[in-house]
C-alpha cells in the first residue's frame, strides 16, 4: 500500500512540474518587455518639444515642478517652492532613472529640487519631524494613457502626475510663471480682507499658495469653516483638488480675470466676484483657541520681520531663547507651538510646546477668556503635565520667555502674512509698555 500512495505521488509531481514547464518560457521574454516598455517611456519624456508638468502631492498641499528630460538620465528642473524665491525662473540639472522594480519606477536619484522637500533636514524642506514634507522622489508609473504618466510614491505613497506642457506653458516657466501665480494668489488684496458672496451669505476667502480657507455665518449663527488644497495652472486659474460645499452651493475653484485683476469663484458654474474689506468677514477668535476649528500656532523665527526688543518683544525673547538653547545644549530651538484644549474640568489652558530636534518639552499655562472669547489673560504656569521633563529644561536656558505669558492679557487676531501655504495669526499683548506678539501658522 505504501508503494502504491509513493508512486501515486511521485507521478502526480511529475505531472504537476511538466505543468509548469509548459506554461513558463525561461527564455529573458518578460524581461525584454519590461525594458522595451522602459525604453519606451524614456523615448516619451526625451521627444516632448515643450517638456513636463510635474504635479505632486505633499503635506503643504500640490508641488508643482517643470521638467525636461534627455535620453541620457538628464533632467533640468524648475520648482514652485515659495521658500526659495531666488530659484524662480531658475533651471537646475540633476539625474533621473527609470527601473524595473515591482512596476516600471522613475526615480531622481541625485539631488535635485525636488530632493530639497525631501529633505530630512527641516531647516531646508520646511518639514517637520525631520520627514521632509512627508513626500517622495521614486514613483511607480501606475498607468500611462492618454500620454499623462499617473504616478505612486514608494515610500509615503503620494500621488504625482506627469503631464505634457504645451509650448506658452515653457515660456511662461522660464519667465518665472510658477511661483510669480502663487505669489499673484496670496497677495490678492493685500491688507484686506477677501469675500464672496453665495446668495446672501458673505463667505470669509484666504487664498494660501497651495489651498484655501473659507469660513461663514450660517443660519443658526454656528461659524462654518472649510479648507482644500489647490492648484493652480500658469494662467493664474485655481481650481480646488475637490469640491467644497459652500452654503449649500458647491465651490469648485477660482477663474483670473486678468483684464480686471480680479478673482470669480466657481460656484455652481455662477462665477461670483472676490471682493475685500478692510476688517475681518469673521474675526479669528471665532476659529481659534480650545475646542475650535484651530487649536494650534505653529511659530519659527523666520516668521518676524524683525528681532528688535523695542518693535516685537516676544520675537526678542524668541530669538535669545534660540541662541541660549544653542550655546548650552547645542540644539536647535526649529520652533515654537502654542497649543490651546480644555481639561477634562472644562478649564481652558495652553501650552507653549518647545521643538529642538527629535527633543520637545512644554509649559502650561491657565488662562481666563473674556466674554467675548477674543481675549484672553494668562493665569498660571506649570510644568507638571511636561510627560518629557524637557521644558524646565529649556525654560532654563532662558528664563524671560516663559515668564513673558504671566498675569498678561492677550488678544487673538488675523496676521496679514505670506508664509508658505499657510493661513497666518497672532497673538497680541494688550496694553503692553512695548509690542509685543506671538506669530504662527494656524492648525
Amino acid at each position: 500500500m505504501k508503494k502504491t500512495i509513493s508512486i501515486v505521488a511521485l507521478l502526480f509531481g511529475l505531472s504537476f512540474l511538466t505543468s509548469c514547464e509548459s506554461t513558463v518560457t525561461m527564455d529573458g521574454s518578460v524581461d525584454a518587455r519590461v525594458d522595451a516598455v522602459i525604453k519606451g517611456y524614456i523615448e516619451t519624456l526625451a521627444d516632448a518639444e515643450s517638456g513636463w508638468i510635474f504635479d505632486v502631492m505633499t503635506s503643504e498641499g500640490n508641488y508643482r515642478f517643470y521638467m525636461e528630460f534627455t535620453d541620457d538620465n538628464m533632467v533640468t528642473m524648475y520648482t514652485d517652492n515659495l521658500y526659495y524665491p531666488q530659484w524662480n525662473g531658475v533651471p537646475k540639472t540633476s539625474t533621473y532613472n527609470i527601473r524595473s522594480l515591482q512596476r516600471p519606477t522613475l526615480s531622481f536619484d541625485t539631488y535635485s529640487y525636488l530632493a530639497v522637500i525631501n529633505d530630512p533636514d527641516n531647516g531646508i524642506s520646511h518639514g517637520s519631524g525631520n520627514m521632509g514634507l512627508q513626500t517622495d522622489f521614486e514613483f511607480e508609473v501606475e498607468t500611462f494613457t492618454d500620454g499623462i504618466f499617473y504616478l505612486t510614491g514608494r515610500v509615503n505613497r503620494v500621488e504625482a502626475t506627469l503631464r505634457p506642457a504645451t509650448a506658452e506653458e515653457s515660456a511662461s516657466v522660464k519667465s518665472g510663471g510658477l511661483m510669480d501665480v502663487l505669489t499673484n494668489a496670496q497677495n490678492y488684496r493685500a491688507g484686506e480682507y477677501c469675500y464672496f458672496m453665495i446668495g446672501e451669505t458673505k463667505v470669509s476667502l484666504i487664498l494660501n499658495a497651495r489651498s484655501i480657507d473659507i469660513s461663514y455665518v450660517d443660519s443658526e449663527e454656528n461659524v462654518i469653516q472649510a479648507s482644500g488644497y489647490t492648484r493652480t495652472d500658469l494662467e493664474g486659474n485655481i481650481s480646488l483638488l475637490e469640491p467644497i460645499e459652500v452654503a449649500g452651493e458647491m465651490l469648485t475653484g477660482f477663474t483670473w480675470d486678468s483684464s480686471a485683476s480680479a478673482f470669480e469663484a466657481d460656484v455652481a458654474g455662477a462665477p461670483q466676484i472676490v471682493d475685500a474689506q478692510a476688517d475681518p468677514v469673521i474675526p479669528l477668535h471665532y476659529m481659534l483657541g480650545p475646542n475650535k476649528t484651530y487649536t494650534v500656532l505653529v511659530s519659527r523665527l523666520d516668521m518676524y520681520p524683525t528681532y528688535s526688543a523695542s518693535e516685537n518683544e516676544f520675537a526678542y525673547l524668541f530669538s535669545q531663547a534660540y541662541m541660549k538653547i544653542a550655546q548650552g545644549y547645542g540644539l536647535e530651538l526649529q520652533e515654537l507651538d502654542l497649543e490651546f484644549y480644555m481639561t477634562e474640568g472644562g478649564a481652558p489652558r495652553m501650552m507653549m510646546v518647545y521643538y529642538c530636534g527629535r527633543f520637545q518639552g512644554w509649559v502650561t499655562y491657565s488662562l481666563t477668556f473674556n466674554e467675548t472669547e477674543d481675549q484672553f489673560t494668562v493665569t498660571g504656569m506649570s510644568f507638571d503635565d511636561d510627560a518629557y521633563g524637557n521644558g524646565a529644561l529649556f525654560a532654563n536656558a532662558y528664563t524671560a520667555l516663559p515668564l513673558f505669558w504671566m498675569n498678561k492679557t492677550f488678544k487673538i487676531d488675523w496676521l496679514k502674512m505670506v508664509y508658505g501655504s499657510y493661513s497666518m495669526g497672532q497673538v497680541v499683548l494688550v496694553d503692553g509698555q512695548t509690542p509685543a506678539a506671538f506669530h504662527g501658522a494656524l492648525f
